[in-house]
C-alpha cells in the first residue's frame, strides 16, 4: 500500500484466486489492519468461483474506509471507480 499512494484500486482476477477460505480471512485482516485511508477496490471477475471468493474477502474487509464491487469487464470497474 505505500508504494501505490492512490485510493483507487483496480484488480484483475480472470484467471482465478488461488486462496483458501481462511487465506482469504487472513489477507483480509492484514489488509484492514495496514489501511488508513479510504480505499475503493474494483475487482474484475469472470469465473463464478473467483467471483465468490471476492466477496468473501469483501465481506471479511468491510469498514469505515473500504468499498469494493465486483465487475465482469474492466470497462464497468473503471466508471465505478471515476464515479
Amino acid at each position: 500500500m505505500k508504494s501505490n499512494p492512490s485510493r483507487l484500486r483496480l484488480c484483475h482476477l480472470e484467471e482465478g484466486w488461488n486462496l483458501s477460505p481462511s487465506q482469504i480471512q487472513e489477507f483480509a485482516s492484514y489488509t484492514k489492519s495496514k489501511s488508513t485511508t479510504e480505499i475503493r477496490l474494483a475487482v474484475v471477475t469472470t469465473e463464478d468461483l473467483s467471483y465468490g471468493l471476492t466477496r468473501m474477502f469483501q465481506a471479511y474487509r468491510e469498514g469505515d474506509n473500504f468499498s469494493q464491487q465486483n465487475f465482469t469487464t474492466e470497462s464497468e470497474a473503471t466508471a465505478w471507480l471515476k464515479g
